[in-house]
């Protein structure tokens, strides 16, 4: 009997585990050459091609990204779009941006097709004298479960303090999808420091209309850079007011040694760098999720949480890099690692 229960959880697992993990064939990179100022690199996916990365360099600093995706001729989609586009507050958003005359510097042609590909995200950053990005132009599509795709315009501005730490990012959103992610005209984001130059709170000021803020605060493990905590409430779109308006508060607790700075709070690993997650829902004042006793849970149960956690993750890893509870050191406009690639 014991083997049989044993069994069926497996089972169990692999069905859940499948249906929210992505465990179909990733791309590979076949080539990486940099030619001068160029390189090139280009990933195949069962042997076909997928995509292709060219980045330009100045110097060692990577100034400009462009992510070519491989022509399906088999598999013409129409223009993909999202659940937003034509509603209430995408019109609102058409009217705000009437007579803004935004100056777009990055002067990017999407959805060119050359030699089998089509240019599909490009990324332009300019730099200080210490070398930190001050200027990302971000122009590209992503794409969010259940909401759809989103052309993005949105430029990134950046201010550090003395020591070299980030404290400001400038948001400026250039046309509707980018209003209905990003929520406002000109966001602005400050980042508060103790006196252990660690993140105390970060507050995002939503440049809507009427005007919202998206807060976090940080908990540590006593004088270390260790987090214990943190508190993040985000905001939403209110499909009834057509306001921008509080819509969730995240709070999760981390497990031991997961610093705020570095590459081990990406990982999101249930159990090891996450130790619980509590999502409230502002709106309807309800829980939405607790997985507060995570490891306590049964084998089926953890694999029956799977895809409600790993939605949310790809969700809030395509927003401001702070929203799961970290923000940046040095911001990296050419991140990829894990689930996270600067194109998506």
């Amino acid at each position: 009997m014991r083997k049989i229960r044993i069994i069926a959880g497996i089972a169990a697992i692999t069905f859940f585990l499948s249906a929210s993990m992505p465990f179909d064939d990733k791309p590979v990179v076949k080539s990486k050459i940099r030619t001068g100022d160029i390189e090139t690199i280009v990933a195949e996916k069962n042997g076909k091609p997928a995509y292709k990365i060219i980045y330009t360099y100045a110097g060692n600093l990577k100034v400009r990204g462009e992510y070519w995706e491989a022509v399906d001729k088999k598999n013409t989609k129409k223009a993909e779009t999202n659940i937003l586009a034509g509603t209430a507050i995408a019109k609102k958003y058409e009217t705000m941006l009437e007579g803004k005359n935004t100056l777009d510097q990055a002067n990017v042609q999407l959805d060119v097709i050359k030699d089998g590909y089509v240019l599909k995200n490009v990324r332009i950053v300019r730099y200080n004298d210490k070398g930190l990005p001050v200027l990302v132009m971000a122009r590209g599509y992503t794409s969010y479960p259940v909401l759809g795709v989103f052309n993005i315009k949105t430029d990134y501005s950046y201010t550090y303090d003395q020591t070299g730490l980030l404290s400001e990012i400038k948001e400026t959103n250039m046309n509707v999808d980018s209003l209905l992610l990003n929520m406002g005209l000109g966001n602005i984001t400050k980042i508060a420091r103790d006196d252990k130059n660690r993140p105390a709170t970060v507050k995002k000021e939503l440049g809507s209309v009427p005007p919202a803020m998206e807060n976090s605060s940080y908990v540590y493990d006593g004088t270390t850079d260790n987090m214990q905590k943190t508190v993040y409430q985000k905001c939403g779109i209110d499909m009834k007011k057509f306001t921008v308006t509080p819509s969730e508060t995240i709070t999760i607790e981390y497990g031991k040694n997961v610093p705020w700075s570095g590459m081990i709070k990406y990982e999101f690993e249930m159990g090891k760098t996450i130790k619980s997650i509590k999502i409230y829902d502002e709106i309807n004042k309800k829980e939405e999720l607790n997985i507060s006793n995570f490891m306590k849970l049964s084998y089926i149960a953890k694999a029956k949480l799977s895809k409600s956690i790993y939605d949310m993750y790809k969700n809030e890893q395509l927003g401001p890099r702070w929203r799961m509870g970290e923000i940046a050191d040095i911001p990296e406009p050419f991140m990829i690692y894990k689930d996270y690639a600067w194109w998506n």
